[in-house]
């Protein structure tokens, strides 16, 4: 289509994106369902790639938590007949900002919150809201959105 450019490459394969990509704007990029199934450091990598080539811009990402990724490297059965497939990268939503800063320093790092004030029930309006906000459950929460924005500089 005319607004978006597709591309069909890895996104560890920067030199077959990243300069397609304009770099006199900041930019959005999504990442829906990617991280997990990379090692932590490559995606390190891709992070500090992008922060370097795209100042400013920002990226909404979902990740998984640790023990999520722990159980599926060691084959986390789901039905008698599916195994899912592994997925190396989860960080505990704790300690999630901490590592992504430390990839990338200045670099923003807010959690998307649940939309909770769109479901209806006694549960979702009076007990999810004081549930994820202890920290024995946030760590047990097994999925979570990012938007990060990287500095407007590395240096």
């Amino acid at each position: 289509d005319d607004e978006n450019l597709h591309v069909s490459a890895s996104v560890l394969d920067t030199g077959e994106w990243m300069h397609l990509v304009p770099k006199d704007k900041p930019v959005f990029f999504t990442a829906q369902g990617l991280f997990m199934y990379l090692e932590e450091e490559d995606t390190r990598v891709l992070f500090q790639k992008m922060a370097k080539e795209f100042p400013s811009s920002s990226i909404w990402f979902d990740s998984i938590a640790k023990w999520l990724s722990q159980k599926t490297m060691s084959g986390l059965k789901l039905t008698d007949h599916y195994q899912a497939p592994p997925m190396p990268f989860g960080t505990n939503k704790n300690n999630a900002p901490g590592v992504f800063k430390s990839w990338v320093p200045n670099m923003e790092v807010e959690e998307v919150p649940w939309p909770l004030e769109m479901c209806s029930g006694f549960f979702y309006r009076y007990v999810a809201p004081i549930l994820i906000n202890l920290r024995y459950i946030q760590n047990a929460q097994p999925g979570m959105v990012f938007n990060m924005t990287f500095p407007p500089s590395l240096n």
